[in-house]
């Protein structure tokens, strides 16, 4: 989104049209492309550990998520528990974590994918 609240592709960066759809549809594509927004900003990996480059990084994903929140208010959907935790808690993990979320989740995904290599293994053996 820009600074006007106008939904920007992210492939093409023009602006694009509401007349293109309907409005339910056109909400909804909004929804869409500011939740887009939102994950593709908590789940990049973090260029510098600087202070001033994390907050940067921090303070725009938040102002993602509010865009995306406000949207999902404005539809009138439920906020679900999981959308909540993204709202309260996703950009205070983002600042606390060191490397960031996407850097969590790596090393969380590797420690899994030993595990289960493990137990596969276990398995084969009996």
């Amino acid at each position: 989104m820009d600074k006007n609240g106008q939904v920007v592709d992210a492939k093409s960066d023009e602006k694009q049209p509401s007349k293109l759809l309907p409005p339910p549809l056109e909400d909804v594509r909004k929804a869409l492309v500011c939740w887009d927004d939102v994950f593709s900003k908590a789940n990049t990996t973090y260029e510098s550990l600087s202070d001033d480059w994390v907050k940067e990084h921090c303070d725009k994903t938040e102002e993602s998520v509010r865009q995306a929140m406000f949207q999902m208010r404005e539809m009138g959907f439920s906020i679900t528990p999981k959308i909540h935790g993204l709202e309260c808690h996703l950009v205070h993990q983002m600042r606390t974590v060191p490397g960031g979320i996407a850097m969590l989740i790596h090393v969380f995904g590797r420690a899994n994918l030993t595990t289960h290599t493990q137990f596969t293994v276990q398995e084969e053996k009996t």
